[in-house]
């Protein structure tokens, strides 16, 4: 895999890690390889998913505490700093910038240039301890607006702009290429990832992820993050690439959780989700639908894979389980912040992937009426 690919990759793996919004990554043209430097696979080679080892009881209150702290989040902003590391060509590539997010499924990064001073040396090192060349990397901006994700060049005027698919939209999309770092429930997280503890103190928390699905390990191999204690927010994190070619790390700073959008920068124009594109060349290319365990089979011809159903309203989700032989128990949730969340699937269990028995139900807690809603007549029930 190219290190350009990588970064493509990379960034919008990234804006769905810092802001909260986790969307699959969009394919590549057809000239070029798909996201990972892998094309895909069909269905029947993909692997099973293993069966989760025990989570350790350290581990298990780490990641409670991250999915409670998660949703607390209604928006993020800050500062970040990214390093690539090209470990072929010894290079290392700086940039920075701001990026932003406003939940559920909006998110912004910024990139841009820095400057590099004369003779200045890469701080890492290859074998025979000559330092790396060190490089600043291209900006370019990464917008997802929860129906398209935009990768725009400035200095070009260009965008490239992909539809995100509506299977994919709001909550859901938390299942893209690394939800575990924002709000994905400590079950799934467990499933899908391999996870250790590295260190913990009072201020921070060190956690190492290997990935268990094939959709993963095409883009990352291992990843670190390191988490405030505090807050479970991010303070770095670092991407081995599937080869082992390219190293990627993310530094934090700066971050300002809920604070409101100054208003009159949307009566200006500046909408952070919305950029002016009125000069620029736009290719719409398509994406990815979700690659979830509907691309496993099951071992048992009477058993049924449970599919992804967490951000669809109870009626499309008890659909889709009837279509795959499976029932549906509802439970009452917490109360829904905005009216279109009532009675929108806010867990489920067992989680997506897992091989239950045809006939078996799947229970599903669901956002309840908002306070405002409590009491009125008139509002529909679930049954």
């Amino acid at each position: 895999m190219t290190v350009r690919v990588l970064q493509r990759v990379h960034w919008i793996a990234v804006l769905c890690l810092v802001t909260a919004v986790t969307c699959d990554a969009p394919a590549q043209d057809r000239s070029q390889t798909q996201p990972g430097g892998r094309q895909p696979r069909p269905a029947a080679l993909q692997a099973p998913v293993p069966k989760p080892a025990p989570v350790p009881k350290q581990l298990w209150g780490i990641l409670r505490d991250w999915e409670k702290a998660s949703d607390t989040i209604q928006n993020l902003s800050g500062n970040h700093h990214r390093i690539v590391y090209d470990l072929v060509f010894h290079v290392e590539k700086h940039a920075e910038g701001r990026f932003y997010y406003e939940k559920p499924d909006k998110g912004r990064i910024d990139i841009e240039e820095v400057e590099i001073d004369k003779g200045k040396q890469g701080q890492r090192k290859d074998k025979n301890g000559k330092p790396f060349q060190l490089r600043t990397d291209r900006p370019e901006k990464w917008i997802c607006d929860g129906k398209r994700i935009l990768q725009i060049n400035d200095r070009e005027k260009t965008a490239d702009v992909f539809t995100i698919p509506e299977a994919g939209r709001g909550v859901n999309i938390m299942h893209g290429p690394l939800p575990f770092l924002f709000g994905m429930p400590a079950a799934e997280a467990v499933q899908r990832y391999r996870l250790k503890v590295l260190a913990l103190n009072k201020e921070e928390v060190w956690l190492e992820a290997q990935p268990n699905w094939k959709q993963d390990a095409a883009n990352w191999k291992q990843a670190k993050i390191i988490l405030r204690r505090s807050n479970f927010l991010p303070r770095a994190v670092q991407l081995i690439d599937p080869t082992g070619n390219a190293e990627t790390v993310y530094l934090f700073s700066n971050l300002a959780l809920n604070k409101r959008q100054i208003p009159f920068l949307k009566i200006l124009g500046r909408d952070w989700y919305n950029p002016n594109l009125r000069d620029y060349s736009i290719t719409t290319k398509s994406a990815e639908k979700p690659q979830l365990a509907r691309q496993r089979q099951p071992a048992n011809p009477q058993a049924a894979i449970v599919p992804s159903l967490v951000g669809l309203h109870f009626k499309q989700a008890d659909q889709i389980l009837k279509r795959k032989g499976l029932k549906s128990r509802f439970v009452k949730g917490q109360a829904a912040r905005a009216p279109q969340q009532v009675y929108v699937v806010a867990r489920q269990k067992p989680a997506a992937g897992s091989e239950l028995k045809k006939g078996t139900p799947v229970t599903l807690t669901l956002f309840d009426k908002t306070v405002a809603q409590a009491g009125q007549p008139g509002t529909a029930n679930r049954k």
